[in-house]
């Protein structure tokens, strides 16, 4: 799993991914196991702004997703606040060439905003 991209030198990880709202159990992908055909399975991820800054026009992407695959956003923040925690839904239909479970990357990019404090 890749986690925002910025422009921050450090390269350091401004946004996380967990699978439970209280964000103990951190992921670095996103596992939606064995989905037979014809069906689809939803899940939900949680995703923590770890910086001091507001997130805005945030983008989701799976960069290796299996060509013949689809994953779709059902919801998801475009703008977080500092130290906030969002939900982000994400349904897969499997295609009828897909035969095993399905583990992904997810990758989020988007703007950092510092605000000046006001005095």
């Amino acid at each position: 799993m890749q986690t925002s991209k910025n422009n921050n030198p450090n390269k350091e990880k401004i946004m996380k991914i967990f699978e439970d709202n209280k964000c103990k159990k951190q992921l670095n992908v996103v596992h939606f196991g064995t989905v037979d055909a014809q069906s689809q399975k939803e899940l939900v991820v949680y995703l923590q702004n770890n910086s001091g800054a507001v997130l805005e026009n945030l983008t989701f992407s799976f960069p290796k997703l299996p060509d013949t695959e689809k994953l779709e956003i059902i919801n998801a923040p475009k703008t977080m606040q500092p130290n906030a925690i969002e939900s982000i839904k994400i349904r897969w239909k499997p295609s009828l060439n897909f035969k095993s479970a399905l583990s992904v990357s997810l990758e989020i990019a988007g703007s950092e905003i510092f605000y000046a404090n006001a005095k």
